[in-house]
């Protein structure tokens, strides 16, 4: 089946990977909530700072990746940067299920933090090279959906996981997962030129007034 982006067409298969970059983009800090009450008899020497650090740290991480993802983004293989990022948010998600103290979990937060600061910028960087006109803006909206559509079930689904045990939260951290396998169908679908009567062509520098 194939999907009409305005520039030509991709596979269907190739719209769920671009799409599953939006479900990733909503988990960083997810699996921490549910446990924040349990913390105190989980780890009984914690200190509120680590705590504190635990719910902070991916977070903080996620700016500086950000704006280094959207530079490496221009100038390299957004593909190879989709699959760094999964893998060190997929990483570090299976390395919080096996952590044992909270010094491990604080560490592997700041790192899936970093990873999703390098996916966000590209669930929507995908969207602009593969769709362009009513086709990009119909995307967005569905990228838009998807992510708030993750959030709610991946919300339910680690507070049930959570009263099982509590490594099991970090289970929903094993999303990106699904990015990857489906990786090999964007490889496939190399994204269009714009049109030369697209918007990108007509806007070519940044609109003060608008900012």
């Amino acid at each position: 089946m194939k999907i009409s982006t305005g520039k030509g067409t991709i596979s269907l298969v190739a719209l769920v990977a671009i799409l599953s970059i939006s479900a990733v983009v909503s988990l960083p800090g997810l699996a921490i909530s549910p446990i924040l009450n349990d913390l105190d008899s989980i780890f009984p020497k914690a200190s509120t700072l680590e705590i504190e650090m635990l719910e902070s740290l991916p977070s903080l991480l996620i700016i500086p990746a950000m704006l280094l993802a959207g530079r490496w983004s221009q100038r390299g293989n957004k593909v190879k940067l989709l699959v760094l990022g999964c893998t060190i948010f997929l990483l570090s998600g299976i390395g919080s299920m096996l952590s044992t103290s909270l010094r491990e979990l604080i560490v592997l937060s700041a790192v899936m933090g970093f990873g999703a600061g390098i996916i966000i910028p590209l669930s929507t960087g995908f969207i602009v090279d593969y769709f362009t006109g009513d086709y990009r803006v119909k995307m967005l909206g569905i990228s838009s959906a998807v992510n708030n559509l993750t959030l709610v079930v991946a919300t339910a689904a680690v507070g049930w996981l959570a009263e099982i045990r509590w490594h099991f939260a970090f289970a929903v951290y094993l999303l990106p997962a699904i990015t990857l396998i489906l990786i090999p169908a964007l490889r496939s679908s190399t994204p269009m030129p714009e049109p030369p009567e697209g918007a990108q062509h007509r806007q070519q520098r940044l609109n003060g007034g608008m900012i």
